[in-house]
């Protein structure tokens, strides 16, 4: 992003209130994330009209609520594409005006009748340092928030932005660090499709630094909202999750240890607050045990989550154990979760920046349940889509080839497998049999911790996260369901 100091030059002219961003840039144009070739779709149907003329100068001077609508970054994107530099208006919408920022197109706001002079005349200066429009001999002040102006003038983008905290996040990190928070890596798998809506390609989602740093700065920002709300004692909806069962971490190390994990020792009598602590100290353990082994993740990582209650939410705050947070909500996806809306509107009250009252306490607990169970339905929902997506894009591999898989899964039946990065299936006990060890096995048992299945007669083990080699058998697309055999 390049740094904003002075912009001069000649103005184009769209005399048009209410312009969204579909007129902008129309959204069949909408088809990838580089940021360059939107400008030869820039106002597109309106290029049609006879006499149309924008010329590509510096600056566009337009109408009021420039850029309402739909919340696409395409938009500025476009307009700096075309060559604009700056847009003037006498307001903006909100989410446009942020997207501007945040890509170093200029949005500025000034009075309509000074928008009105200012289209008159053929040329402008704007100063961002002094926050000062010149023309026809004429200065007018403009306001722009200070971090904004930071932004610009530095040429920030929202990496280097964050950046500039570094050392701030480093600290965040160690403090996580020291209070035990979880360390839980995993992937989502990621589906292409044809134009007619069939599955073509799945890849498995890899945590990178970036994720994890952007994840880690929303977990900062949840906390300190979380924090203000309590502080101002206002009636909101807090992300719960309560101290794991004691009993349940014991048996997560005796899982591990079956498996010859390393864990940190039990003490005699476990509460569940060191329950909490203990955990959040395997979840440590197991992930450096699995970047070593460079296996196991998935597996190892299911036996944790599974020791764990189930969060939720409600208007009394108790904690979110897996984070060691003393206070904690759901504040920065609002469009997804309706939790999340109603942090916005308490927090909005809070600042003084709402047109509307706090959220009242009364219905807050019946809330808090029905939100919970719609995101328990939901999540189900969505895994068992991804398991009809998968099966369907395995058809369009399934060709007899050998796979290396890892069992992820075990249960008196079977075991279950990933195979291939990013497909999962079944293999029952009754089709163990073929090639040494599995010869001869008898009959399979699950063992006490659930994390090895053993061949009575020759000792051939089946354990969480070992290798193995499969090939598919059968799919059942409908049903999300993938047979597997021994290769």
């Amino acid at each position: 992003m390049e740094p904003i100091t002075i912009i001069h030059g000649a103005i184009s002219v769209l005399d048009r209130d209410d312009v969204d961003t579909d007129q902008i840039v129309p959204k069949q144009f909408l088809k990838r994330v580089e940021r360059t070739g939107f400008g030869e779709f820039l106002f597109y149907d309106w290029a049609k009209e006879p006499g149309w003329n924008l010329p590509r100068n510096p600056i566009l001077v337009t109408g009021a609520n420039f850029g309402c609508g739909s919340s696409r970054e395409h938009a500025p994107w476009a307009l700096q594409d075309y060559g604009f530099k700056a847009v003037v208006a006498p307001s903006f919408a909100d989410i446009f005006y942020s997207n501007c920022t945040k890509s170093g197109l200029l949005p500025v706001v000034l009075p309509l009748d000074v928008v009105r002079d200012l289209m008159a005349a053929d040329s402008a200066a704007i100063d961002l340092e002094l926050q000062d429009v010149e023309f026809n001999g004429r200065s007018v002040a403009f306001d722009i928030d200070g971090d904004i102006k930071h932004r610009l003038l530095n040429g920030l983008d929202d990496i280097a932005l964050s950046l500039e905290r570094e050392e701030d996040i480093a600290s965040y990190e160690r403090e996580r660090e020291r209070r035990g928070a979880l360390a839980i890596v995993s992937g989502e798998p990621e589906f292409g499709f044809d134009r007619e809506g069939h599955v073509i390609d799945i890849q498995l989602g890899e945590q990178t630094e970036s994720h994890r740093l952007i994840e880690h700065l929303m977990i900062a920002a949840n906390e300190q909202v979380a924090k203000l709300l309590e502080e101002r004692k206002l009636p909101a909806l807090y992300r719960v999750h309560e101290q794991p069962d004691p009993q349940r971490v014991e048996r997560l190390v005796e899982q591990l240890a079956s498996l010859d994990v390393p864990t940190p020792p039990l003490p005699e009598r476990l509460s569940p607050s060191q329950a909490g602590e203990l955990v959040g100290e395997v979840s440590q353990a197991v992930d450096r045990h699995v970047r070593a082994s460079r296996r196991g993740r998935v597996a190892l990582t299911s036996l944790v989550l599974r020791s764990l209650k189930q969060a939720y939410y409600s208007p009394r705050n108790l904690g979110h154990a897996g984070l060691r947070s003393p206070r904690y909500c759901h504040f920065t996806s609002p469009i997804r979760r309706y939790p999340d809306l109603v942090c916005h509107r308490a927090l909005l009250y809070a600042i003084g920046a709402a047109d509307a009252p706090a959220p009242r306490s009364s219905g807050l607990i019946e809330l808090g349940e029905w939100t919970s169970l719609r995101e328990r339905d939901a999540m189900d929902i969505e895994r068992s889509a991804d398991d009809v997506a998968r099966c369907f894009a395995l058809t369009r591999e399934r060709d007899g080839r050998e796979w290396e898989g890892e069992i992820v899964g075990l249960i008196g039946a079977g075991a279950f497998v990933a195979f291939g990065g990013r497909y999962e299936g079944m293999i029952a006990v009754r089709r163990l049999r073929g090639d040494p060890p599995w010869r001869g096995a008898g009959w399979w048992e699950l063992n006490e911790q659930g994390t090895i299945l053993f061949g009575t007669r020759s000792g051939a083990t089946l354990r969480l996260g070992d290798p193995i080699k499969v090939r598919v058998l059968r799919i059942e697309a409908a049903q999300g369901r993938v047979d597997l055999e021994l290769a």
